[in-house]
């Protein structure tokens, strides 16, 4: 499956939907519990020393996960990492790893010879360009079993489009504007900009019958939709005017979006985002807690729990960026006083 990029992803993808989309979100005040999930987390490491930063973004159903780490080179250098029996291996040259399927197949994007930004499919030790749609950017954020990929790419006029690569071909989906993951049944999932407006709605595209549907916005603003599973069901954020800064998480399910933060209790949340969503509907993301800062959760049968932090009252809290059918989720916590390390919660 996939993981849309998170706050601590790349900044090229940031900066291109930026000018896009700004401002992408904003949030309400909603109730939300701080305690802790019993799950026991595991520190994936990095690619250098422990100073470095690290965060996985992707779980496959074997278990193998991926993500980007720095290097000791410094923070500006990153490369993409398959961690897999307990071993970290450097995906070079791609910089970052947003995707694998359960064949062991990557999608990411990395650097060219000719310094653009590419999306790029590793597998067996080969690292393939995806190329663009014209443009000079790319980046490849889902991929299923079958092979597909999808993702974002710009074209020659430097609008970002969204893309599927099948077969060794790149296809331009628009109006749509980002593909950030796609299911077995080639249902694809992303956000676009209905006509007439200025906000993106999420959506969800059935490939084989060419059938769209805008999910909408829950609260009448705006909405990005991150990940699909099987059954259909899709989860992202949406915006919502009362607060600026943040958005909250919501769970699409047959023509019906729940808004994920309304079954929590006991305190204000300040944002949150739902990133992954496996095939029993399980979900996972990140919610900030007011005075704890950012946390992974997971949300399961109506109810929000947070996951537990390598170290409490550092500088960088958590994220759940995806889980698996085994329910092992996957995402990035807060070491020592200024760092983060790619994690697993079992």
């Amino acid at each position: 499956m996939r993981r849309v990029p998170t706050i601590l992803a790349k900044a090229a993808l940031a900066l291109l939907l930026v000018a896009l989309f700004a401002p992408l979100s904003v949030a309400k005040a909603a109730p939300v519990s701080a305690a802790g999930s019993h799950r026991r987390i595991v520190d994936l490491g990095t690619l250098g020393g422990p100073q470095n930063q690290s965060e996985a973004t992707a779980i496959n159903a074997r278990g193998e996960v991926v993500g980007w780490s720095t290097l000791d080179g410094g923070e500006a250098v990153t490369h993409a990492f398959l961690w897999r029996r307990g071993r970290m291996v450097d995906l070079a040259p791609l910089t970052a790893a947003n995707a694998i399927n359960d064949h062991g197949v990557v999608a990411g994007a990395g650097a060219t010879a000719s310094g653009e930004y590419h999306a790029f499919r590793w597998a067996h030790g080969k690292a393939t360009d995806l190329g663009t749609l014209g443009g000079d950017f790319s980046q490849a954020l889902g991929i299923n079993n079958r092979g597909q990929i999808v993702g974002l790419s710009t074209t020659a006029a430097g609008e970002p489009h969204a893309f599927l690569w099948a077969r060794g071909r790149m296809t331009d989906l628009a109006p749509l504007v980002t593909a950030n993951d796609i299911n077995e049944r080639g249902q694809v999932v992303g956000s676009y900009r209905p006509p007439g407006e200025d906000d993106p709605h999420a959506y969800l595209y059935r490939l084989r019958q060419r059938r769209f549907t805008d999910l909408g916005t829950l609260y009448g603003w705006l909405s990005e939709a991150t990940a699909v599973n099987n059954r259909g069901q899709v989860v992202g954020y949406v915006g919502v005017r009362t607060r600026i800064g943040a958005n909250s998480a919501f769970r699409w399910s047959k023509g019906h979006m729940i808004d994920l933060e309304t079954s929590l209790e006991n305190t204000d949340s300040e944002y949150s985002q739902a990133l992954g969503i496996n095939d029993r509907g399980t979900v996972v993301g990140v919610i900030g807690v007011p005075s704890v800062g950012s946390r992974g959760f997971v949300w399961r049968h109506g109810v929000l729990t947070t996951l537990g932090v390598l170290t409490e009252g550092g500088m960088f809290g958590g994220s759940a960026n995806d889980i698996n059918h085994r329910g092992v989720i996957v995402g990035s916590s807060g070491v020592g006083h200024d760092t983060y390390h790619a994690v697993l919660w079992r």
